[in-house]
């Protein structure tokens, strides 16, 4: 397949056409480039701001006497079915287990849960 002169200035000159558009969109994109980082020194005051409010705020909740903690419950399971000779004595446990982790989080419900058992 050979290609005449014709196609060959044809090909050459739309290679011309892009690269001048790839060159144009590269310079607007570093001129926005250059105006972000001239005109970035108030977000960079913004963001040290904002992080100064929340290590106040941080700092704030360290202070209070009633701190939110992470409370595991992996070893709550599941109580036994009852009915089963000896489940009684598992239910107990998972019982304390269950009321333990319940008055962990939820101090205020320890009335409540006396009612229930």
């Amino acid at each position: 397949m050979a290609l005449t002169a014709e196609q060959v200035a044809t090909e050459l000159q739309a290679l011309r056409m892009e690269l001048q558009e790839s060159r144009r969109r590269e310079e607007e994109l570093n001129n926005r480039v250059q105006s972000l980082q001239s005109g970035g020194h108030g977000l960079q005051e913004a963001m040290a701001s904002l992080a100064a409010v929340q290590r106040e705020a941080l700092e704030r909740s360290w202070s209070r006497e009633e701190r939110v903690t992470l409370v595991d419950n992996k070893g709550l399971a599941k109580p036994d079915k009852f009915g089963k000779p000896g489940s009684e004595h598992h239910f107990l446990q998972w019982k304390v287990r269950l009321e333990t982790f319940v008055l962990s989080i939820h101090k205020d419900l320890e009335q409540a849960l006396s009612y229930m058992w």
